[in-house]
């Protein structure tokens, strides 16, 4: 299939019709009849072109020679993938995934032999946080200081969300208020903590303690080895743990939305904040290493499986192993907040949720990038079909299913079929073929034409039309 990833170069600032509807037709292709090669080929092309690695004769290389040719020379240039390891864990390759596991947990004290979760060994302290505070270290409750939104963003939301829908613009901007005054990243030693509600409940009540050391338990056992169980997925996994540790089916619901939310706000890099933040509690350990191992046992259901992905529920397909389904749990826990706490209707949520992943992939810095920024302007300049905006179609269509699955979660069961392979592919066969600009014209225009181009090209909102179409058949 490598042939089926090519993309144009010298012919791109003079795309013939003909040509963008090939160059379009070969990328429907690929996805459809291979999305895990394809979500796994777009990340290593994403990962070697951003540490200008360019591999000659590429089209002709398979995605399994990438892996064993050049995933090394990937992370070779990132100082903070050293550090910290979790970086590997975008490299689909058992080996990274291991690594990123093995770094990830290096100060979480367990015994892989024999399958305990030991350290600390009791728990000797109890604090119960008041809501916007967190629990630091067993010993204090921290405040987490308030967000500041300016007026201006008002406009900027009812642009957003009527963009999106007009029948539900009003309930989605409400959403969005409420996603920008108490979801908001917060900035607190030297981390950000994301969405600070998560933060506070999770780390600042007790009733989490007991089913995440039982959820760690489970996580380490299947670590070992292959996932012979098809339906294994997380979102089971700790809703059992939380059961047996004595709560009722709707609270262990509620309790993994609540964890896999905060999973969602730093993947497995969650190890990490809190080693830099110094927390160093059971509950934290116990986060660190069920955060570290979702990608490690994604490749072992999906790749070595041949199955879903591990990391999302057992009614949501995908065999998009790209390791960065944190995108779509941030939005289902986004959403089913807005519905179930602040009377957002389940539309309205579900739309608000999405648009804050777009200002998210409009505005992020991608990875390893020294001279530019992720936005749009800086997008607009790739090629079509680029790895980087593939990767932006990866994490559009998560957060899509994750925030209609989290909105629908309250009102119905959790059980929602979604395919996200169709509509992942349905992503590509709505996008428009446009040549890019250069660098200096991407300077020049205002922030409206280069979002609308990228727009055109990645058809972002397809994702969540496709949802909802299978949705309502």
């Amino acid at each position: 299939m490598a042939s089926d990833c090519r993309q144009a170069k010298d012919s791109l600032q003079s795309l013939s019709g003909a040509a963008a509807d090939i160059l379009k037709q070969t990328q429907i292709d690929y996805v459809k009849k291979d999305p895990h090669d394809f979500c796994q080929r777009n990340m290593l092309l994403r990962g070697l072109n951003a540490n200008g690695v360019t591999p000659p004769n590429v089209d002709k290389i398979s995605t399994d020679e990438l892996k064993e040719k050049y995933a090394e020379k990937i992370l070779a240039n990132s100082d903070f993938a050293a550090s910290t390891g979790w970086e590997h864990s975008l490299i689909p390759t058992y080996e990274n995934r291991n690594f990123s596991f093995g770094t990830g947990t290096r100060n979480i004290n367990f015994d892989l032999a024999s399958g305990t979760f030991s350290s600390p060994p009791a728990y000797t302290v109890h604090l119960s946080c008041p809501i916007g505070q967190i629990e630091w270290s067993q010993t204090a409750c921290i405040h987490l200081p308030p967000v500041h939104v300016p007026e201006e963003a008002t406009a900027k939301k009812l642009a957003a969300c009527a963009e999106m829908t007009f029948w539900h613009s009003k309930e989605c901007m409400k959403g969005l208020s409420f996603i920008q005054s108490n979801m908001a990243p917060v900035l607190y030693g030297g981390t950000t903590l994301m969405p600070p509600q998560a933060w506070s409940q999770v780390l600042g009540e007790t009733k989490y303690d007991e089913g995440l050391r039982l959820a760690a338990l489970k996580i380490i056992e299947r670590t070992k080895g292959k996932i012979t169980d098809k339906n294994a997925n997380i979102f089971s996994d700790l809703q059992d743990a939380f059961k047996k540790s004595g709560m009722s089916t709707e609270d262990a619901k509620q309790s993994s939305f609540d964890v896999l939310g905060l999973i969602g706000s730093a993947s497995a890099n969650l190890a990490a904040r809190f080693y830099i933040l110094g927390l160093s509690t059971q509950k934290t350990k116990a986060l660190g290493l069920i955060s570290a191992a979702l990608p490690l046992l994604d490749y072992q259901k999906s790749t070595e499986g041949k199955g879903t992905l591990y990391s999302l529920p057992g009614s949501v397909i995908s065999t998009c192993d790209n390791a960065k389904t944190y995108h779509f749990w941030l939005a289902a826990y986004i959403s089913r907040t807005l519905v179930k706490e602040n009377g957002v209707s389940t539309s309205g949520a579900a739309y608000a949720s999405f648009v804050a992943e777009k200002g998210y992939q409009v505005n992020r810095e991608l990875a390893h990038e020294t001279d530019k920024r992720g936005n749009a302007h800086s997008i607009i300049t790739k090629p079509p079909y680029d790895p980087v905006q593939q990767v932006q179609r990866m994490d559009l269509n998560f957060a899509a299913a994750g925030a209609e699955f989290g909105a629908q979660s309250v009102k119905s069961s959790t059980d929602l079929k979604l395919n996200l392979d169709q509509s992942l592919a349905s992503m590509i066969e709505n996008s428009n073929v446009t040549p890019p600009v250069s660098k200096e014209e991407a300077k020049g225009m205002g922030f409206v034409s280069s979002y609308l181009k990228w727009e055109k090209e990645v058809s972002p909102n397809t994702a969540l039309e496709a949802i909802q179409k299978q949705m309502n058949p």
